[in-house]
């Protein structure tokens, strides 16, 4: 008997396959309308536009947040090498003239890879902005003049303050003079204490020597430090603040979650 031309032998049996599958149904490909190619398109984009401002953001982040740390072991190293040419365990022992320029930068010269630097370098009003906008941070936390900047090899700008109570205050811009130069993104403030160790401008180390000095009320270091993570946020005073933000950092295993 003949094999009708809609059947098809499969394991000795024969099976009946419709015609309308194998003429026009679902053996024929469909192609998209332009309709549906450009809503298709048109989602992409806004998922695109959405999600990667966010991307770019938490990889800039990133970015800085590696400088920081980097330049803080640059910071740390550099003491600690000073000390030991100097054969001193003690900042007073080490450095003669906290306050005069010119011997700092002869100082830090010997162990930083310095490419210039300049010796008027001015108030922290025309440095640096507010974290949350494009306004320089106003004068108000009494720790604004830097008497030295230089700049290393890096292209990481850091600025010089004096001394300031058992140590000095240091600043640096991570990134140098590229955007965005605001407090708490690219730019950090910090503090080296007597025995030469750099920490975050107000943080743990520099309210014990603060205390040391002004004679804290009883429970006012457990205090600050409870407060201090919480200081560094995106409000409209956050640029006034200078150190804690960098104490969040770190505290937060060195990610930027703010």
């Amino acid at each position: 008997m003949p094999v009708p031309i809609d059947t098809m032998k499969f394991n000795k049996h024969y099976v009946i396959i419709d015609n309308g599958i194998l003429n026009g149904g679902f053996m024929k490909k469909r192609a998209f309308t332009l309709a549906e190619v450009l809503i298709t398109l048109a989602i992409i984009g806004v998922v695109a536009a959405l999600t990667l401002p966010i991307v770019v953001g938490n990889y800039q982040k990133k970015v800085l947040v590696t400088e920081l740390k980097r330049n803080y072991a640059v910071l740390n190293t550099t003491m600690q090498r000073i000390f030991v040419d100097d054969n001193c365990e003690t900042l007073e022992c080490s450095f003669k003239e906290l306050n005069d320029a010119e011997y700092m930068l002869t100082k830090f010269k010997k162990y930083m890879y310095i490419s210039d630097a300049d010796t008027t370098a001015g108030d922290l009003q025309n440095i640096a902005k507010k974290i949350n906008s494009n306004e320089f941070i106003s004068v108000n936390n009494g720790f604004t003049e830097f008497i030295l900047s230089f700049r290393l090899n890096d292209g990481s700008r850091w600025y010089y303050g004096g001394g300031y109570g058992n140590g000095f205050i240091i600043a640096v811009d991570v990134n140098g003079d590229k955007s965005p130069n605001k407090v708490g993104r690219d730019f950090f403030q910090m503090y080296v204490n007597s025995k030469g160790v750099a920490e975050p401008m107000l943080g743990r180390g520099w309210v014990k020597d603060f205390c040391e000095m002004a004679h804290c009320e009883e429970g006012f270091e457990e205090d600050w430090l409870k407060q201090l993570n919480d200081a560094c946020v995106a409000t409209e005073d956050s640029g006034d603040i200078m150190g804690p933000c960098m104490s969040r950092i770190i505290a937060d295993n060195w990610e930027m979650k703010y």
